[in-house]
């Protein structure tokens, strides 16, 4: 278990305990994609809050709406190692949505190596 998802299921709600914890353990450790657990490997039923880092988005007064979704999609991005789908899942977005913004802007992020959606969506 890497120390980032260490922090985060100790940082994280557990309604169900134990059970629940137990449980997202054995699905993580059944679907890894690697020796190592991470935060991308939490279950797409497992949301994470991605917090601004300190004094970020301090002042949004004068941020338009545009400037504010970009930092929101690339903040989750960043949270979930690049997986597109984990990040629009957790933006409540459709991944061609995350797509086409990124498109737009003209930014590349790495692609996504096993997400689970074996389609290009």
């Amino acid at each position: 278990v890497s120390p980032e998802l260490m922090n985060t299921l100790e940082s994280l709600d557990w309604p169900g305990n134990v059970r629940q914890l137990r449980n997202c353990l054995e699905s993580m450790v059944v679907m890894a994609r690697g020796d190592t657990l991470t935060p991308a490997d939490l279950p797409s039923n497992v949301y994470v809050k991605v917090r601004p880092a300190e004094g970020e988005f301090a002042d949004v007064a004068g941020a338009t709406i545009d400037s504010l979704k970009r930092a929101a999609m690339l903040r989750a991005l960043d949270h979930f190692h690049g997986n597109r789908t984990r990040a629009a899942e957790y933006l409540g977005i459709s991944v061609r949505t995350l797509q086409r913004k990124l498109k737009e802007w003209n930014r590349t992020v790495a692609p996504e190596q096993g997400d689970g959606s074996g389609s290009a969506n």
